[in-house]
């Protein structure tokens, strides 16, 4: 079996009702800004669970924005497709230039997408609890 490197999960004193990985991950966007733009592109999701994940971002976006997401998960040959909506968004300071962290709740994934991605979160959680 080949060996992965265990991702560190993350738990915090807050609401959330599982483990996060905290692993960075390549994630291309579609986000509706209004009925006729739409922002796309790349960034990178710094921690992710079952039901959601953050993303890094150059600009603040309003809260319920839909979204959509392909989530480039490592050692998979097809990224990870589900729609979000974006539940919050903090402003960070990193070396200057403000960037905001956004966070992503799944709203629709289909089962097969869905099961991967669970797949691939519990042998993540699961290396490192072995380690």
């Amino acid at each position: 079996m080949k060996r992965r490197s265990a991702a560190a999960p993350t738990r915090s004193p807050d609401r959330r009702k599982a483990d996060r990985l905290s692993l960075p991950v390549r994630v291309s966007y579609r986000i509706k800004r209004d009925a006729n733009l739409d922002l796309t592109g790349n960034t990178t999701a710094s921690d992710f669970s079952g039901g959601g994940l953050r993303l890094l971002m150059s600009e603040e976006l309003p809260l319920n924005t839909p979204c959509e997401l392909s989530i480039y998960l490592p050692e998979e040959q097809h990224p990870f497709t589900a729609s979000g909506v974006i539940t919050w968004c903090k402003r960070r300071s990193e070396r200057g230039a403000a960037t905001f962290e956004i966070g992503v709740t799944f709203t629709m994934v289909h089962r097969a997408e869905r099961e991967r991605y669970y797949q691939f979160i519990c042998d993540r959680l699961l290396d490192h609890y072995l380690e």
